[in-house]
């Protein structure tokens, strides 16, 4: 038995699982947050999700600070009629006070000239929780490919299910 007043060990560990929940659950708002204000066309609103001297990490490069990520986003993003990413999972692998890590699984389709491109991303993402709630300090995007629907899809128009007389456009 605790002493008067403690709770008990079991409400303890209630207490904390049920706290694990919630910041796994309010990091995933975060990570589908980003996607759904980059689609939006709203980079301010997805730098704003980044600590004031966060990092968005891209291939051979490095963007340091709100102001940074959003210039940067808005400079690769508006050469799109436009995106829609995709978040399909987020793995928490580790929780220690105000920071975690995660993996964060996705696609993006990018519209370009009236064709599609379809992008398999990866985000290695380390955040800190503020009084104001979780932010990203480092996200990580790693490429897994970047292809032009029709190319991407190519293996699977010639087959016994897709055969040569379907029409590729609807």
């Amino acid at each position: 038995m605790p002493p008067p007043g403690e709770p008990a060990d079991d409400e303890v560990a209630l207490s904390l699982r049920v706290s694990r929940l919630e910041t796994r659950l309010a990091l995933s708002d975060l990570a589908a947050r980003y996607c759904h204000l980059i689609d939006a066309r709203d980079y301010a609103g997805a730098a704003a999700l980044f600590e004031e001297d966060g990092s968005l990490c891209v291939p051979d490069q490095r963007i340091t600070g709100r102001r940074e990520v959003q210039a940067f986003l808005a400079d690769q993003l508006e050469r799109y009629e436009f995106t829609y990413h995709y978040v399909h999972s987020q793995v928490v692998d580790v929780i220690e006070g105000e920071r975690a890590h995660a993996i964060v699984d996705a696609h993006a389709e990018h519209a370009k000239d009236g064709s599609c491109v379809l992008a398999g991303i990866r985000y290695a993402d380390v955040y800190h929780r503020h009084s104001s709630g979780w932010k990203f300090q480092e996200r990580d995007l790693q490429i897994r490919y970047f292809l032009p629907w029709l190319e991407l899809g190519a293996r699977y128009r010639r087959s016994r299910r897709f055969p040569a007389g379907l029409p590729l456009r609807l």
